[in-house]
């Protein structure tokens, strides 16, 4: 018995000796996601790649360009520089969806405020932009990899920009959306050579998207481990920034990663009232304005509140376009403006103390509230709508604008179901 065990010892040591160093242990010594790869090849589920080439472009700010890589040119849309001489900050965008990066003519084409994935601020702040597409993709050469290869492409992206004459190569940003964010992260934990990455709304693993989307066994550890973020966020040595709109974005693998990682490069900004999409026109627009210039940007420009603060004011904005538009309709139906109306506000949902507070904050600020009603759902769950009302001259702007941001602030910090306004007859 006593040999057998020491036996099995003695196997086990030369076992562990032998073994390949996995991506998590390279990732405690600080090694990059490039070193943790080693001499690994990933193998494919299935070859797709995509023949169609990429559009010319029809906006006279955007130029068709091809970038070069070990696998051959690749396309890309390239902003044209501002007209003021000298050198650039410039970003590389990756675009969400599948697969990550590409895009086509809606970049270059008006987008709603509430969900602008094209990241125009950068270029209206005067970056220049790359919008890379990437292997399999676009008719570009190769397969695509699912955030393996691809993020070779952008490296290959990040030398074509670096040595153009109008962009300052100490100036050059990574950013990204939904799977762009992701794609962005393993990047960032390739090089140190970006000035600042910005990811908007990442997953933690790739394994987390849909296998139909996926060109890789999500089963085998090595392979899922080397396109994880949430396994490289230490090795990320660029100012990084991971943001997400809560609740409604991807708070799952958010609060994962801020969990998991320790690494003062990297800060998590969660977004109060928004979403995976409508937190994009308002910050990006609030990096691009904080790097635009050649001194860093003030610290607390950075940081949660002034973020937080940025957002909320595009929030508002809306939520006062939203109540325009309701107050035009009702001006279409013959409702009278210029006298008093009664306002009702509803709102619900299934934890009964959520309501019972917003109650009492409505309640302060001069409203009439209603006695919370009780229904069950189809489910048989029992679920609670609270009503509040405030009697308002519609035309007075200011007050109609007071109450409806202050319904639906409370509402989205609570998480409740807002149904919205109506004038009781």
């Amino acid at each position: 018995m006593k040999r057998s065990l020491i036996c099995f010892l003695l196997f086990s040591a030369a076992i562990s000796l032998i073994s390949p160093v996995t991506g998590a242990e390279l990732q405690e010594e600080g090694a990059s996601l490039l070193e943790g790869r080693g001499d690994f090849a990933t193998t494919l589920s299935r070859q797709v790649r995509e023949e169609q080439a990429l559009d010319a472009s029809e906006d006279e700010a955007f130029s068709l360009v091809q970038y070069p890589t070990p696998l051959g040119d690749m396309a890309a849309y390239l902003s044209r520089p501002p007209e003021t001489k000298g050198k650039h900050p410039a970003i590389i965008w990756l675009v969400g969806g599948f697969p990550p990066g590409g895009g086509g003519s809606w970049l270059w084409e008006p987008a709603a405020r509430n969900n602008d994935q094209t990241a125009r601020a950068f270029r209206e702040h005067g970056f220049v932009v790359m919008y890379p597409a990437l292997r399999g993709f676009g008719g570009n050469p190769g397969f695509q990899e699912s955030f393996y290869g691809e993020v070779n492409d952008v490296l290959a992206a990040l030398d074509y920009l670096a040595q153009l004459d109008f962009v300052d190569s100490k100036r050059i940003f990574l950013g990204g959306h939904s799977t762009g964010g992701t794609l962005a992260l393993l990047v960032a934990a390739a090089t140190d050579r970006f000035r600042a990455v910005f990811s908007f709304g990442p997953a933690a693993r790739a394994s987390e998207y849909s296998k139909e989307d996926l060109h890789y066994d999500v089963e085998n550890e090595r392979e899922d481990r080397l396109r994880s973020p949430i396994e490289w966020l230490s090795s990320i040595q660029s100012p990084t920034w991971i943001v997400e709109g809560i609740p409604e974005g991807r708070m799952d693998s958010f609060y994962e990663m801020q969990d998991e990682c320790d690494n003062p490069k990297v800060r998590f900004i969660p977004v109060r009232r928004a979403n995976h999409f409508n937190l994009l026109h308002p910050l990006t627009n609030h990096f691009a304005a904080s790097f635009a210039k050649k001194n860093n940007p003030a610290a607390a420009e950075l940081k949660q509140p002034k973020i937080q603060k940025a957002y909320d004011l595009f929030w508002h904005a809306q939520q006062e376009a939203e109540a325009l538009q309701l107050l035009a309709d009702l001006r279409i139906q013959g409702v009278a403006i210029d006298k008093p109306q009664v306002i009702c506000f509803t709102l619900l949902d299934w934890i009964v103390d959520d309501l019972e507070t917003t109650s009492k904050l409505a309640k302060q600020a001069g409203f009439q509230i209603d006695p919370l009603e009780s229904k069950v759902d189809r489910d048989g769950d029992e679920f609670f709508i609270l009503e509040i009302r405030k009697t308002i001259r519609l035309q007075d702007l200011e007050s109609l604008f007071r109450a409806t941001k202050s319904v639906a602030t409370w509402a989205s910090d609570r998480e409740l179901f807002y149904r919205g306004w109506k004038v009781e007859a």
